[in-house]
């Protein structure tokens, strides 16, 4: 069911049975949409809903708290991969030459 509100902002409706749930979703012009469910628990209810103003997109680009860029750390130096190698035995100590 779709309802518009009237100039102070209210709608009302008279057929949702005790008992039942209800998504509400609210979308207006210039705000965030709105969304909940709600059980109606008796024959009078008020729902209120303070809409939000949308807030600026975020982009990977721009500088954050984080100090992130483009998803890296802006201070973090690169990292290099060491290979592996195949001929040097998982015991032997790094400053050693591999056998031949």
């Amino acid at each position: 069911m779709e309802l518009k509100t009237n100039e102070d902002g209210k709608a009302i409706i008279d057929v949702l049975p005790i008992g039942s749930m209800v998504r509400l979703q609210v979308i207006a012009h210039g705000f965030q949409t709105f969304g909940d469910d709600y059980k109606i628990e008796k024959a009078d209810m008020a729902i209120e809903i303070k809409m939000k103003r949308p807030g600026a997109q975020y982009s990977i680009y721009d500088k954050h708290d984080g100090s992130s860029i483009g998803g890296k750390s802006a201070d973090a130096a690169p990292a290099t991969a060491k290979p592996a190698d195949s001929t040097t035995p998982p015991d032997a100590p790094a400053s050693q030459p591999p056998p031949k």
